[in-house]
């Protein structure tokens, strides 16, 4: 059992046994006021269903309720379980949370309000006469429930994000307190009415109260749905803002995130071999899909890539369709396929940590953002595939002598911000002019192009392979000293001795001379990077017999 759940199940459990063991001991019983508190219960479920949405959360009339029920009670006992039954009823019944949660939350309420209670008859409190002597053993009551149950909800939080402060709980209690300051006149007025009228003088008021709060509801449910739209009618401009594949797809999971709130958010992109590779990822798989690509199928987004039809999950801990990792959270999820001429091109995934958080109004506003980003990606890598023109050679098929010049120096400023190295390492083949001389150019061209495709399979993805011209080339080490530059040439060497060409029938060795030089340690800009490289390359290995790689030295 994670850390989690055993605290939900220690919450649910300290909580239902204090109440189990309060009704024990207690002169009251359920069958005393039974059609009493079946009423409550049902204004319970009232109450718990109908709340008013906020930028953060929303304003709940719990508080409403329990004032008012504690005064027509006179006790907690009647009150408490009319409440709890209530939250049991609505959670389990209406909402179809699992048992784990809804006991949790029983049982936090009811510590809260059986240890707010205490306090308050402690300060010496009386449910029987709402007045001004109340006053004091009121406010302590509400500020041991408001602390009680942020100091609840602060370890909860703690454990499903470690990165979650006591600066997170102090901001999200904010809209607590707003709730406080609305409900808490409300309720000690309904009790007001209950003493002074009947019951049904606090019915009278709570009536029109619920009845307000679902207009409300509704009002800032249309406002909602109002902003959303605003917002997306600024999505196209945003998101075609960029020509750049990268840029792009940042674009679109930026604008994701922000508008429709969530809390993990992923871009697929559907590859020639049937799998869907994560190029915009954040969340808690990060790690997992950095390694690992989807197949088509698994999951619930290469379902989505397989039958091009989205799919909306409020609950994922009860589907068991979605693909987890160990330790990853439940909450509720939608994926969307991003199709392009009726084809599939990727999969847009977003994830909120809690079930239910999700509906059919998030599903298609992805879905229009879907659509813009599908032709935005599409515009992107067209540009892209013509600029990669100017920029890779036309034989190898590796970038080419500008585009290098361009990206050295463009690492060598990402080295100066990051005060990590960058590395270069210049590449001569020894020997290649007795291939062209012996079997022609053609044959010539054709181990250069066999070559570089052997020089990419070998170095590190993040390594950036480069035709500097002839029978040059180079390698940029990104964030590399050039000691760990070196055991990569080494090796990249060292697979080459062993590799044969074929020329026209025969089987030829190719071997090259290497230099290597370091950025900031040997070289002042990208400039006098290369010159060092260069030299290196002249000076340790060519000169020194060949086949070998040489690291710059002051």
């Amino acid at each position: 059992m994670d850390k989690l759940k055993g605290f939900k199940w220690f919450i649910a459990f300290t909580g239902m046994a204090w109440l189990l063991t309060v009704t024990a001991l207690s002169e009251y019983s359920l069958r005393d006021h039974f059609l009493e508190v079946v009423l409550f219960t049902f204004l319970a479920v009232v109450v718990e269903r109908i709340h008013i949405p906020l930028p953060k959360g929303h304003v709940s009339f719990s508080l409403i309720f329990i004032l008012w029920a504690f005064s027509v009670f006179g006790h907690v006992f009647y009150a408490l379980w009319a409440l709890l039954l209530g939250i049991f009823i609505n959670q389990f019944f209406l909402i179809g949370r699992k048992i784990h949660d809804v006991l949790f939350n029983i049982g936090m309420v009811a510590i809260t309000i059986l240890a707010s209670n205490h306090l308050f008859h402690l300060l010496g409190g009386n449910w029987g006469d709402i007045s001004f002597a109340n006053t004091w053993p009121i406010m302590g009551m509400l500020a041991a429930m408001f602390l009680l149950n942020h100091i609840c909800l602060f370890f909860l939080y703690k454990l499903m994000e470690p990165s979650y402060t006591i600066f997170n709980i102090v901001k999200d209690a904010r809209w607590d307190l707003i709730t406080y300051l609305i409900t808490v006149p409300a309720g000690i007025l309904m009790a007001y009415l209950h003493r002074e009228i009947n019951f049904f003088g606090g019915l009278l008021l709570f009536i029109p109260i619920i009845t307000s709060s679902y207009i409300f509801r509704l009002y800032k449910k249309l406002d909602n749905i109002h902003a959303r739209m605003k917002g997306l009618s600024t999505v196209a401009a945003e998101i075609n803002g960029n020509l750049d594949v990268s840029k792009t797809l940042s674009s679109i999971g930026d604008v994701c995130i922000r508008i429709l709130n969530l809390d993990s958010f992923y871009i697929f992109l559907a590859k020639h071999n049937d799998e869907l590779t994560a190029v915009y990822s954040k969340g808690e798989m990060d790690e997992f899909l950095q390694e690992q690509n989807i197949a088509l199928g698994q999951g619930i987004t290469g379902k989505v890539a397989q039958s091009k039809k989205s799919i909306l999950i409020k609950d994922t801990s009860k589907d068991n369709r979605v693909f987890t990792i160990p330790g990853q959270e439940k909450g509720a999820m939608i994926s969307v396929p991003l199709t392009r001429g009726g084809k599939t091109i990727g999969v847009m995934t977003a994830v909120k940590y809690q079930p239910f958080t999700l509906d059919n109004e998030e599903l298609q506003i992805l879905e229009i953002i879907a659509s813009q980003s599908a032709v935005a990606l599409d515009n992107a890598k067209l540009y892209e595939q013509m600029e990669n023109l100017t920029q890779v050679d036309e034989l190898t098929k590796t970038y080419n002598y500008r585009y290098f010049q361009k990206r050295l120096e463009l690492e060598v400023q990402n080295s100066m911000q990051s005060n990590q190295p960058v590395s270069l390492m210049v590449i001569d083949l020894d020997n290649f002019k007795r291939i062209n001389d012996v079997y022609g150019h053609e044959v010539g061209n054709k181990v250069l192009t066999e070559l570089a495709g052997v020089l990419k399979d070998i170095i590190r993805k993040k390594d950036v392979l480069a035709r500097y011209g002839g029978d040059e080339f180079v390698i940029i080490f990104t964030k590399t000293s050039k000691k760990s530059a070196e055991k990569v040439g080494k090796r990249v060497l060292q697979s080459l001795t062993n590799y044969r060409f074929k020329c026209k029938g025969k089987f030829e060795k190719i071997t090259f001379s290497a230099g290597i030089a370091e950025y900031p340690n040997d070289a002042d800009d990208s400039l006098d990077l290369m010159r060092k490289a260069d030299r290196t390359m002249y000076t340790g290995s060519k000169y020194k017999g060949k086949s070998k790689v040489a690291v710059f030295n002051k």
